[in-house]
C-alpha cells in the first residue's frame, strides 16, 4: 500500500462511517494539498442524471476516464463520477488524477457504496415511519419515483388464480407535469406471454425500455394514458413466487433510464421484498379474517330485523371480497320453477339464459353442494359459473355465481363458499323461526368451531376435548348452568383466533422466528375480536382474551395475574395445558396421568391458579385417563 492511500484511509477511517460527505472532505483536503488549482469536488452516483449531463450523454464510444469541460475535470468510473473544480489551467489536476487513478477509484467506490446505503437508510426509515399499512405501497413506490427521476410509477400484485397484475395503492405522479393518479382498480391487465411483465418474469431481473412508443410488449393504452417513453419494470419476488411488478415511467422527452438506475434499484430490492413479504403475510391473514367475520355479522342479523335480500346483499359482498366472484344471482326452486330474487351483475339477456338452462338436477345434489356444470350448455361468457343450492326451513333456494376474471375455482374457494352458505342457511332462519335464535347461536359456534379445527390436522378433536374437560371442572366447582354453558362454548372456540395464523406456523416443525411468535401470541385478542359481537357470547369472548395468562402474571396477551383473570379463562388455560400434556403430537407422545399431575403441582401458582390445580388434580385420581 502506497503512503498515500496509508494517510488516507487513517485520517477517513472513522468519519466515512459517519456520513459520506466526510470521505469527499478528505479527499478534497488531500487534493488541495496536492493540487492547489482544485478548488472542490462533487460525488455523483448517476452522471447520466447530474447537472452536468449534457456533457456525458453526448459522448460516444469508449467514455475517457479524465476529461476537462467548462472549467471542472471529471474522473469517471461508470455509473459514478468525481467532478473536480479548479482554477487556471487543467494540466497538473488531469496528470496528478492519471497518477492516482486506483486511489481516485477507491474514492468513488467508497462514496459510491455510501450512497447506495443512504438512499437504503432513507428507504428503510420511510417505510417505518408510516402509521397506516395500507400507504405503505404509496410510500414505496413515491420514494423509488424520487431516486429515480421517475414522473410516474405503481406496484401491481399478481393474482396467480386470475392470472392478473392488479394495481395497489394511489401510485405517483408527478403533479407539476400531469394530475391525481390512481392505480388501484385501473392498472389491471393479465400476466400474458406477449406483455414485457412475462419477460420480466421469466428472466427475475429488472428490464428497461426506453422507447415504450414502439415497444409492442407495452400495452399501448398505457403509453397514451400516462405520456410515458421510458420504462422500467422491476419484478418482486417473495419466498422465490412472484409477488408483483413496480412499473417506472417518465414523460416524453425525458433522458432514458441507465443500468446506474438498475444497479441502485437491485441494492434496494432484498428490503424491498422483505417489506412486501410482510404486507402479503398481514394480507394472507386479513382475508382469513374477513371470512371469519362475515360468520359473526350473518349472527347478529340472526338477532335482528333483517330481511332475505339484506342477507343475500351482504353474500355477495363476501363473495366478491373473500372468493373474488363478482357477479351473483339467488333464486327460490319451488320443484324447478325458479323465481329470481336478487341479482348483482348479470345482465337481464343473461339472467334469461340462466333461467332457461336450469334444470332439476340441482334438486338430486345434497345441500350446499356445488355444482360447476349445471349450466355448462349456457351460451355465457364466463370463466367460472356455478350454482349452488341450499335450503332454509323446508323452502329450497339457488345461487348462480359466475366470473369473467377468476380463471379457476380452487379448492380453498370452494370451502369459503360452504362457510359463506352454510352461514347464510343459519341466519335466514331468523326470517321464520325467531324463536329459535339460541338454536341458531348453537350452529354459528358448531360453523366457527368446524373453521378453527380444519388449521392444524393433528388438533382437529382438541378443542372438543379441551371444552368437555372444562366442564368438568366447572361442575366440580358447582357453577350455574349459564356459566358452564360459557366455559364450555369457550372452549370449543378457545383457539379460533388462530384462524388468521398461517398454516404453516402452526405445523412447523423447528422453533418459530419472532414474528411467528408474535403472530401465535396474538390469536387470544384476534379470538376476542371475533366474538364479542356475537350476541351471547359476550363471556365466551373474554375467557377466549384470557386463557392464555398465567397466574404469575407472566402469560399473554395482557399480563394479567391472579385474580385479575377471569375464573373462566383460569378454567380454559389449565383444561388446554392438561388435554395437550394427555395428547400425542407430532414431536412427542402423551404424558401419562402421574406425569400430567407432577406438572400440575410443578406449575401451582405459577402457569395455574392454585385452587384449580387441587380440583383437577382430583378429577385426574377420579377418572381412568
Amino acid at each position: 500500500m502506497n503512503s498515500l492511500l496509508f494517510d488516507f484511509l487513517v485520517s477517513a477511517y472513522y468519519n466515512f462511517h459517519m456520513s459520506e460527505n466526510k470521505v469527499l472532505l478528505s479527499f478534497e483536503s488531500l487534493l488541495k494539498e496536492a493540487v492547489p488549482q482544485a478548488k472542490g469536488v462533487e460525488f455523483y452516483y448517476n452522471v447520466y442524471e447530474s447537472p452536468y449531463r449534457q456533457h456525458f450523454i453526448g459522448l460516444t464510444g469508449e467514455i475517457p476516464e479524465i476529461f476537462a469541460f467548462d472549467g471542472k475535470v471529471a474522473f469517471m468510473d461508470t455509473p459514478s463520477a468525481l467532478i473536480i473544480t479548479f482554477e487556471g489551467t487543467d494540466e497538473r489536476l488531469v496528470k496528478w488524477l492519471s497518477a492516482h487513478k486506483g486511489f481516485a477509484k477507491l474514492i468513488l467506490t467508497i462514496a459510491e457504496s455510501e450512497y447506495l446505503q443512504s438512499v437504503i437508510d432513507e428507504f428503510v426509515h420511510k417505510v417505518t415511519m408510516v402509521k397506516e399499512f395500507d400507504e405503505i405501497y404509496n410510500e414505496i413506490i413515491e420514494h423509488l419515483c424520487q431516486i429515480t427521476s421517475s414522473t410516474i410509477g405503481g406496484i401491481t400484485v399478481y393474482d396467480e388464480v386470475i392470472n392478473y397484475l392488479l394495481g395497489r395503492g394511489k401510485g405517483y405522479m408527478d403533479f407539476s407535469l400531469h394530475g391525481d393518479v390512481v392505480i388501484e382498480g385501473v392498472f389491471n391487465f393479465p400476466l400474458t406471454p406477449e406483455t414485457a411483465a412475462s419477460q420480466v418474469a421469466e428472466k427475475k431481473d429488472i428490464v428497461i425500455i426506453n422507447d415504450a412508443k414502439n415497444e409492442p410488449r407495452i400495452l399501448k393504452r398505457f403509453v397514451e394514458y400516462y405520456k410515458v417513453d421510458r420504462v422500467m419494470v422491476i419484478p418482486l419476488f417473495v419466498d422465490n413466487r412472484l409477488f408483483g411488478m413496480i412499473y417506472l415511467g417518465r414523460y416524453y422527452g425525458l433522458p432514458p433510464y441507465t443500468q446506474a438506475e438498475v444497479r441502485l434499484l437491485r441494492s434496494l430490492i432484498p428490503y424491498l421484498t422483505s417489506v412486501l413479504k410482510l404486507l402479503k403475510y398481514r394480507e394472507d391473514s386479513e382475508k382469513r379474517l374477513k371470512a371469519l367475520l362475515f360468520v359473526k355479522d350473518l349472527a347478529e342479523n340472526i338477532l335482528s330485523e333483517s330481511s332475505l335480500l339484506k342477507i343475500f346483499d351482504v353474500s355477495r359482498e363476501y363473495l366478491r371480497e373473500i372468493v373474488k366472484i363478482e357477479h351473483c344471482a339467488f333464486y327460490s326452486n319451488n320443484l324447478g320453477d325458479f323465481t329470481l330474487l336478487y341479482n348483482f351483475g348479470f345482465s337481464k339477456s343473461e339472467l334469461a339464459e340462466i333461467k332457461k338452462n336450469l334444470t332439476l338436477e340441482e334438486e338430486a345434489k345434497g345441500e350446499g353442494e356445488i355444482c360447476t356444470t349445471c349450466l355448462k350448455n349456457a351460451d355465457l361468457n364466463y370463466k367460472v359459473l356455478l350454482t349452488v343450492s341450499f335450503s332454509i326451513e323446508n323452502r329450497n333456494y339457488l345461487a348462480v355465481l359466475g366470473s369473467r376474471i377468476k380463471e379457476k375455482l380452487t379448492d380453498e374457494d370452494q370451502e369459503l363458499i360452504k362457510v359463506l352458505f352454510s352461514s347464510v342457511k343459519v341466519a335466514s332462519k331468523n326470517l321464520f323461526l325467531y324463536e329459535k335464535s339460541v338454536e341458531a347461536l348453537d350452529k354459528i359456534i358448531e360453523i366457527l368451531s368446524q373453521l378453527e379445527s380444519k388449521k392444524d390436522y393433528f388438533t382437529a378433536n382438541h378443542s372438543k376435548d379441551v371444552a368437555e374437560f372444562a366442564l368438568k371442572v366447572a361442575e366440580a366447582l358447582n357453577l350455574p348452568a349459564d356459566e358452564k354453558k360459557n366455559i364450555y362454548v369457550a372452549g370449543l372456540l378457545h383457539d379460533i383466533g388462530k384462524v388468521v395464523v398461517e398454516r404453516a406456523i402452526l405445523l412447523k416443525d423447528g422453533p418459530l422466528n419472532s414474528v411467528e411468535w408474535d403472530e401465535i401470541r396474538n390469536h387470544p385478542s384476534v379470538g376476542k375480536e371475533i366474538l364479542k359481537s356475537i350476541p351471547g357470547l359476550e363471556k365466551t369472548a373474554l375467557y377466549v382474551e384470557t386463557h392464555h395468562e398465567r397466574y404469575d402474571g407472566k402469560g399473554y396477551p395482557n399480563g394479567l395475574k391472579g385474580e385479575e383473570i377471569p375464573l373462566g379463562g383460569r378454567i380454559i388455560c389449565i383444561s388446554d395445558a392438561v388435554v395437550t400434556m394427555l395428547s400425542d403430537r407430532p414431536y412427542r407422545k402423551a404424558l401419562n396421568k402421574e406425569q400430567v399431575i407432577f406438572e400440575l403441582i410443578k406449575e401451582s401458582g405459577k402457569q395455574f391458579d392454585p385452587q384449580l390445580v387441587k380440583v383437577v388434580v382430583n378429577i385426574l385420581e377420579q377418572e381412568n385417563v
